[in-house]
């Protein structure tokens, strides 16, 4: 009859039910958040990132600048009252925007200089100033 030797597959059957391989699931991780890569230091950021700043300063400057005198001109222009009350408005918000980034920055230096005394207390007595 048949003197074939029987055809066996080499591939191992894996069971439905479970996965074939166990891959971990990796964990992303945000390192502005994470404790493992280090405190924020606002400083050490400033100094690095400070190019950064100063272009988002400059364009800021600039499209507020030319947005400023289009804007008061087409209020001067604008005849239509709603769209003259939406460009009064849009003044007033770029000029309030421009309030809020300085008395930031006010402040921000304010509490670094505070900072500084303090460390400067605490180094020339020994003891910690709260």
């Amino acid at each position: 009859m048949n003197e074939k030797p029987k055809e066996i597959s080499s591939k191992i059957q894996v069971c439905k039910s479970r996965p074939a391989v166990k891959v971990k699931n990796r964990t992303k991780r945000d390192p502005r958040f994470d404790e493992r890569c280090g405190k924020f230091s606002k400083t050490i950021y400033d100094q690095k990132y400070r190019f950064i700043t100063d272009l988002k300063n400059n364009e800021i400057q600039v499209t507020i600048f030319y947005t400023f005198k289009t804007v008061k001109k087409n209020i001067k222009t604008e005849n239509n009252s709603e769209k003259k009350q939406n460009l009064k408005n849009l003044h007033h918000s770029l000029n309030q925007q421009k309030l809020r980034n300085k008395e930031h920055n006010e402040r921000y230096k304010n509490m670094e200089f505070l900072q500084q005394k303090q460390r400067e207390i605490s180094n020339q007595t020994g003891n910690p100033y709260f």
